[in-house]
């Protein structure tokens, strides 16, 4: 490990989110203290953050909400946005706890009333609400606008709700179509967020190094230019060159990381590595031939290594061998909403849960509370991320015909376990990555009396079931404390479990951080051990 080396406390670069590494550029800052004025006055109606993956989106909506946890505000926050929309209504209403009949959930104006009235109760209390929707651009029309007429609930100097869109950039374009013109008419800060500039890449890796205690920049000037050059400004890509550039100096005893390692370190990291390679070396392994055909004896040429056409040849091998796996897996599965039923049955059966505590399709909606003490979390990560939680989830599968289901089961070295078709069946994670983009969703059980977050300063039951899961990740070591209270100790150890599970470091206690509470439960279904 090269912290000793380079003289850090920690890696600068983890792909772990944390607050305390976060730098943002002039032109951020400004929006992002835009949007919580905004919402704190009580005039922002929909607002919208769209961008490529990997742009910034979620840590933008992270950051807001860190800075409004402490004001009197509610938030909720949906991940999985495939429903119509009436579904989507409900879903608002079960992420704001909004009480609901039976027949309500039926009927949209009936949900609508009721979801008008809490925001009224809520007005008159002092305290606003912000709804956050993840990958809106998967929203249909119909849920678009019902969101639209959701703004239209507002006092005559306040609105009553806001909503903030995190979407991919086909939204934008569908904006400027006839059917969501109106909406497009209603949001009132709209930002595309774009790659790093070059000038912003110096202070990022200065604040992330500082952060981790360096005394000393070790990148250098042309060590910064092929980062920004490799990474093409994109803040993971940027992380993942930087850490393996550090790790290949340390290996080095090189004190500065210049050009050369961070070009060796792109070539490891990035997708296209072997055809950069193959590149790099062209001149060489073309004069060696040219030596060999004249014969001018320099024998030692033919010792050079040889290029790795072959390793590019096999490696594009390798990967039309896994797609052509992926498709194999899309052509066993049935039609996307019997796939969708079937693995969702599938994985109730695995919890235990019967038709008297939900219906299937209730369940498939992954509302944060399925019904009380079975919740249910979605979102995106990578397969080592969910391996971590060590519970069977739905994995989200994309292909030209749509949108599949499948349960996951396990996950190994090299393989994948899923249940497809009434069976278990296992392909390479190199298949599955062809045809996965990283959506899933979770059930999991709780206490049906505990809250949707749990924030520093909060007492009660809630702490202390906390507090007794921290206790089954490393044991508790606090000594004396006062127990139903949510300190500043215990929220240490909750941004070391964030940290451990890979959810965002803010000592927050939201949905993924109560997944992964709830997963260090022995009890309920867990990934299989025995994945090749």
């Amino acid at each position: 490990m090269y912290l000793d080396y380079y003289g850090l406390k920690e890696a600068p670069f983890a792909t772990a989110p944390d607050e305390r590494f976060v730098w943002l550029p002039p032109r951020l800052e400004a929006l992002l203290e835009r949007l919580e004025r905004e919402i704190r006055s009580g005039s922002g109606g929909i607002m919208l953050l769209s961008g490529e993956y990997g742009s910034g989106k979620t840590l933008m909506a992270r950051l807001l909400l860190a800075r409004l946890a402490e004001a009197d505000i509610r938030i909720a926050r949906i991940r999985y946005t495939g429903v119509s929309a009436d579904e989507l209504l409900e879903t608002v209403c079960h992420a704001l706890r909004v009480p609901l009949e039976p027949g309500e959930r039926a009927r949209g104006q009936l949900m609508i009333d009721a979801l008008s009235a809490f925001l009224m109760d809520t007005y008159a209390q002092g305290q606003r609400v912000l709804l956050v929707i993840d990958e809106a651009q998967e929203l249909s029309d119909a849920a678009l606008e019902q969101l639209r007429q959701l703004t239209n609930l507002q006092t005559p100097a306040h609105k009553l709700i806001h909503v903030l869109l995190l979407a991919g950039p086909s939204l934008d374009a569908r904006l400027h179509s006839g059917p969501l013109r109106a909406l497009a008419q209603r949001i009132g800060i709209r930002e595309e967020l774009t790659r790093l500039d070059s000038a912003d890449l110096e202070p990022y890796v200065r604040h992330r190094m500082a952060t981790a205690g360096a005394a000393v920049q070790p990148f250098t000037r042309l060590g910064l230019r092929n980062l920004y050059r490799y990474a093409g400004g994109i803040p993971r890509l940027v992380n993942a060159i930087a850490d393996r550039a550090l790790q290949l100096g340390a290996e080095a005893n090189a004190r500065q990381v210049g050009e050369g390692l961070v070009q060796r370190a792109a070539g490891d990291v990035l997708p296209g590595h072997v055809q950069y390679w193959v590149r790099r070396y062209r001149w060489w392994w073309r004069a060696a031939l040219l030596v060999m055909l004249v014969g001018a004896g320099l024998t030692w040429w033919l010792h050079t290594p040889a290029p790795p056409v072959a390793s590019e040849a096999t490696a594009q091998q390798a990967h039309e061998k896994a797609m052509q796996e992926g498709a194999r897996l899309l052509a066993q599965l049935p039609d996307a909403g019997a796939a969708r039923m079937a693995a969702w049955s599938e994985l109730l059966a695995r919890w235990q849960v019967t038709s008297n505590d939900v219906s299937v399709s209730d369940a498939m909606r992954c509302n944060a509370v399925v019904f009380p003490g079975f919740d249910c979390v979605a979102g995106t990560g990578t397969l080592d991320q969910l391996k971590r939680f060590d519970r069977p989830m739905l994995l989200e599968l994309k292909d030209a015909s749509g949108v599949r289901h499948v349960l996951l089961l396990g996950v190994g070295d090299d393989q994948v376990r899923l249940f497809v078709g009434g069976k278990s069946v296992e392909i390479t994670k190199a298949a599955l990555q062809t045809i996965w983009h990283g959506r899933f969703m979770a059930p999991f059980r709780l206490p049906p009396w505990m809250p949707s977050s749990v924030h520093r300063g909060d007492a009660g039951q809630a702490v202390a079931w906390v507090r007794q899961q921290l206790r089954k990740l490393d044991g508790d070591r606090s000594g004396s404390y006062r127990p139903l209270i949510y300190d500043q100790t215990v929220q240490e150890r909750v941004r070391k479990l964030q940290r451990a599970y890979g959810i965002p470091v803010d000592g927050v206690i939201g949905p993924e951080t109560l997944f992964a509470l709830s997963s260090l439960d022995d009890s309920g279904p867990h990934l299989a051990r025995d994945v090749p």
